[in-house]
């Protein structure tokens, strides 16, 4: 027969519940692990979509601006409210910079550039997302248009000169819990639609009246005169 002491028995029982706190205690430090693990991973899900929808907004505010420089109805935006922003008259106060935020909102059915600050928050899926937008004037190193991009803002009219038929655009979309979102352009003025007149008929109709087109294909304003 077989004999096991007492004390053996102990020492067994004890190196046991040591395994056991040991084991138990790794199980804890792993479930922490994985605890920390999928919290992270679902606030990064949580960031990505937030970025996700900021991006969304300022992609869509940048063809909201286009499509007010577009407007050119009598009743529309036209390319004087992205110049002039945001009503199309007054002075443009290129000094102001980026101190000077518009926001994008609608009427009737258009979009438009708003100082109401109303237009500023967009809540979407319970995050609010703030969204504005800075128009500069563009400064080049020539005249009348020409020459590279040097600058944005004010103009010195020394070194470099305003072009009127250019601005700078930058959308800025920012949450809670992402990095700003910025979007830039430079928008040019929309080109003049064009309309070629090449039959008598459509000259008289015109400001000119009394044309002709001679035989060689020549136009002769009439003593109308224009």
């Amino acid at each position: 027969m077989i004999q096991v002491s007492r004390y053996k028995i102990q020492n067994m029982r004890g190196q046991l519940l040591v395994e056991a706190v040991l084991a138990i205690a790794l199980l804890g430090i792993l479930a922490g692990i994985i605890g920390m693990a999928v919290n992270v991973s679902t606030q990064s899900n949580k960031a990505s979509g937030k970025k996700t929808v900021a991006v969304a907004l300022a992609q869509e505010a940048i063809e909201a601006v286009r499509a007010i420089r577009d407007n050119n109805k009598t009743t529309g935006r036209g390319w004087n409210r992205i110049y002039l922003p945001p009503d199309g008259s007054g002075d443009k106060d290129a000094s102001k910079g980026d101190g000077n935020l518009y926001y994008i909102g609608q009427s009737a059915n258009e979009w438009i550039l708003s100082t109401d600050t109303a237009n500023r928050d967009i809540v979407k899926d319970g995050v609010t997302y703030d969204r504005s937008v800075v128009i500069k004037n563009v400064c080049r190193d020539a005249k009348n248009g020409g020459g590279d991009i040097a600058a944005t803002g004010a103009c010195n009219e020394t070194t470099n000169w305003v072009d009127p038929s250019t601005q700078y655009v930058r959308v800025t979309v920012t949450a809670g819990g992402i990095s700003d979102i910025i979007v830039e352009e430079y928008l040019t003025r929309a080109k003049n639609e064009v309309k070629v007149w090449d039959t008598q008929g459509e000259f008289t109709g015109g400001t000119c009246s009394s044309t002709k087109v001679t035989g060689t294909g020549e136009v002769e304003l009439g003593s109308g005169g224009c």
